[in-house]
């Protein structure tokens, strides 16, 4: 059985950081302990949740047999929805895909389409 693909949502800027280093890490490791991801399903609604207006962000798609962070399935903030958490820094090598999802991209109007 296939796994699903593991997504990540972040700045251009926060990308060009773990690219001189080697690790993406984002704020949320340090202030929360881990990474926020999803599954394509989830797109949609953490896009709308959390980036609405936001045009200078990523989508990255993570290999998560490419790095030794945990991964847990959980929802810290109530509700039945579980959401893949990652906790530790993720190597670019575990970057897979990198894609645009400004407001002006195809992906976004792809995904927000009701």
């Amino acid at each position: 059985m296939d796994t699903p693909a593991l997504h990540h949502i972040c700045t251009r800027a926060d990308l060009a950081a773990a690219e001189a280093c080697g690790y993406y890490r984002a704020a949320s490791l340090e202030s929360e302990g881990f990474l926020h991801c999803c599954y394509r399903a989830q797109l949609s609604g953490v896009l709308d949740r959390w980036f609405k207006g936001a045009d200078n962000i990523v989508l990255l798609t993570l290999d998560t047999t490419r790095f030794d962070a945990t991964l847990v399935h959980e929802n810290t903030s109530g509700g039945d929805e579980l959401f893949p958490h990652v906790y530790g820094a993720i190597p670019l090598a575990a970057i897979t895909e990198r894609q645009d999802i400004g407001l002006d991209s195809t992906l976004r109007r792809t995904l927000t389409q009701s």
